[in-house]
């Protein structure tokens, strides 16, 4: 990782891991509420649900969940809780957080900086 950074959450030791690599023109697809994201489209799955127990590592937990191909979303969408939601387009720099392959198909976890700027880097519905 070149750049130093500033979590937008706190995270645990060793996270991100080390084998997270630092972003530059990272394209990937986040689903939003709407096709127009807003900051709390971008939260961690720790940061939602403080309570909640899961079945990945604490470090996997606060991380956000992107994909490099649009269609690996499809089945995410057929889910009641997500039906809703518009797929988006987001590109990442070095400035927006670390990510790693992580999950099945194209699945990312991304590790959000603090300088993350949601106007820069939404490109607008997939």
């Amino acid at each position: 990782m070149d750049v130093k950074h500033e979590w937008f959450e706190e995270l645990p030791e060793q996270c991100p891991p080390s084998g997270a690599f630092s972003l530059d023109g990272f394209v990937c697809y986040r689903l939003c509420e709407r096709a127009e994201p807003v900051e709390g489209d971008f939260l961690s799955h720790r940061a939602l649900f403080p309570q909640k127990t899961f079945r990945v590592p604490e470090c996997q937990a606060r991380a956000i969940s992107v994909f490099k191909k649009p269609e690996d979303l499809d089945p995410v969408l057929k889910l009641a809780i997500h039906k809703h939601k518009a797929k988006v387009k987001v590109i990442l720099g070095q400035a927006d957080g670390v990510a790693m392959k992580t999950g099945n198909g194209s699945h990312y976890s991304w590790w959000r900086s603090r300088r993350f700027d949601l106007a820069c880097a939404i490109e607008g519905e997939a």
